[in-house]
């Protein structure tokens, strides 16, 4: 199992655009860039786990 460690909610909604526009091929619209920013405000262990995943489907 991975471990994640707190980072900032602002941090991590940069991290997790920038790695699902990797992964998509295109930028998120207004919609999906809501559900970014209340993904990254969940407990860092949650908003971890989206961000390996994102990460993994983009390679």
């Amino acid at each position: 199992m991975k471990q994640y460690r707190f980072v900032d909610f602002i941090v991590k909604e940069k991290q997790l655009t920038e790695a699902l526009e990797k992964g998509l091929g295109r930028p998120l619209d207004p919609r999906e860039m809501g559900y970014i920013k209340w993904f990254s405000e969940c407990d860092y262990e949650t908003s971890g786990l989206l961000l390996d995943w994102f990460k993994e489907l983009s390679k």
